[in-house]
């Protein structure tokens, strides 16, 4: 470890020295100042400073310190009657104090005690960034096309409101919604109380009534008393996922909550306030199902106070790039992403109708076959785009417009050998022979 000494003494540094040489890479200040000139050139792992010096004591050097290095440990050295210098140290909170004259047993054990406690207060810092980190939303947000920074940016004036008026996202499968109401979450005041995420196309009537309020202590023999969905994600955010399929009868209570900000458990009358942001998803048109009698439309409308509409994959294909290269990470690869270029001009041409949530399905697949991709095979077809049409004319050699229809087919199936001789009626390995001699990359 690296350790800055600071003293005006001579007896002293040399002293320093003979503890310390074989123990740490040591450096030596005569003074606060020229210790601060060190400090602000290289970060130490730790200080001990005299508090009785010329020109700038020990107190007001490690006020200067904090400033550089706020966190950095300090150990102070005094004389027993310095003992009310030494309280103002204590102030400036330094993390050991010792008394001259100075023995190097105290001493080792004190640098000892030192490094320990700011292993400690590091794996506090790590706990806590871990704590406050979503596995279940990926930070930065992904997402470099216009469409999609314009919908984040969205996301973030809702998120930093002072107000928490109810959300309901919707869009089609696969596009995410839940990772945008945890990223919402997170970008909110509530980011370090729960959220809580409820499936309401998983629960019945009854079963809804319990889970979303809570069950009184009593109301059955054998029942047990528990909090409710809303009690338990209380100061945080509570994601109704599947929000059209709530069972009509429960939708009352729902508004009920909504309204009042109270919840009343199953078997008791007991009102206990909740304070919770409410973000409800669906894929599914609400208004539709209003018309139809299957959702109220009065809950509809508390629920639709503000409304983030997640556009699908297809709208932003240039974002297809940096989602492969980060669901690759998430799902535990290394080194280069396994879609080379070829191949991602294909997945970037294909229309993905499941969205981010197909995109990684292929992918796994991709990272467990080691094999370009068949669109047909997972369901998706490139688009339909201008680029579909070849150049030819009646003035090119027979060669020519053999070459340009193989090149077109092998572009077009991302380099996919297998799939371009299929289209083409070909022998998968006289393809394979005709792109070796002329220069075409290709994959098995």
């Amino acid at each position: 470890m690296k350790i800055l000494v600071v003293d005006d003494n001579l007896s002293m540094r040399r002293l320093y020295a003979s503890y310390l040489r074989d123990v740490c890479e040591l450096s030596i200040a005569s003074g606060g100042r020229e210790a601060l000139e060190y400090s602000r050139k290289e970060r130490f792992d730790l200080y001990i400073t005299d508090l009785i010096m010329p020109g700038m004591d020990g107190i007001q050097f490690i006020k200067k310190l904090r400033t550089i290095h706020p966190d950095a440990g300090v150990i102070v050295v005094s004389q027993t009657e310095e003992i009310d210098l030494a309280i103002g140290a204590f102030r400036q909170n330094p993390l050991e104090f010792l008394r001259k004259p100075l023995k190097k047993n105290l001493l080792l054990n004190a640098i000892q005690r030192t490094v320990e406690i700011r292993k400690l207060r590091e794996n506090v810092k790590d706990l806590r960034r871990e704590s406050t980190s979503d596995p279940g939303c990926p930070s930065p947000v992904v997402g470099e096309s216009p469409v999609m920074q314009t919908f984040w940016e969205k996301v973030k004036r809702i998120a930093e409101m002072d107000l928490t008026p109810a959300v309901l996202v919707s869009g089609e499968s696969g596009t995410g919604k839940e990772v945008v109401a945890r990223q919402l979450h997170r970008w909110s005041r509530r980011s370090a109380m729960p959220f809580i995420s409820v499936n309401c196309g998983l629960m019945t009537g009854e079963l809804a009534s319990s889970e979303l309020m809570g069950v009184k202590k009593g109301v059955a023999t054998g029942v047990e008393p528990r909090k409710g969905k809303f009690q338990i994600a209380n100061q945080g955010t509570l994601f109704l996922d599947e929000i059209a399929e709530l069972p009509l009868n429960i939708q009352p209570m729902l508004l009920r909550v909504l309204q009042e900000r109270v919840v009343t458990p199953v078997g008791s009358t007991e009102e206990i306030p909740v304070d919770v942001q409410v973000i409800a998803a669906t894929n599914r048109d609400l208004s539709q199902c209003v018309s139809e009698g299957r959702f109220r439309e009065d809950l509809y409308y508390r629920l639709n106070v503000v409304q983030l509409s997640i556009p699908p994959l297809r709208r932003h294909p240039e974002d297809i790039r940096p989602l492969l290269e980060h669901l690759y990470r998430r799902h535990g690869g290394r080194g280069e992403m396994p879609v080379k270029e070829r191949e991602l001009a294909l997945w970037t041409r294909c229309r993905w109708p499941g969205n981010i949530r197909q995109l990684e399905s292929a992918l796994i697949n991709r990272m467990i076959d080691d094999r370009p991709m068949d669109p047909e095979t997972i369901g998706v077809e490139p688009a339909r785009t201008g680029s579909g049409i070849m150049d030819l004319n009646d003035a090119m050699p027979w060669s020519e417009i053999k070459r340009r229809i193989i090149q077109f087919n092998m572009d077009s199936t991302g380099g996919n050998i297998r799939e371009a001789a299929r289209r083409l009626g070909m022998a998968k390995s006289t393809l394979w022979e005709y792109c070796r001699r002329n220069g075409i990359n290709g994959t098995e």
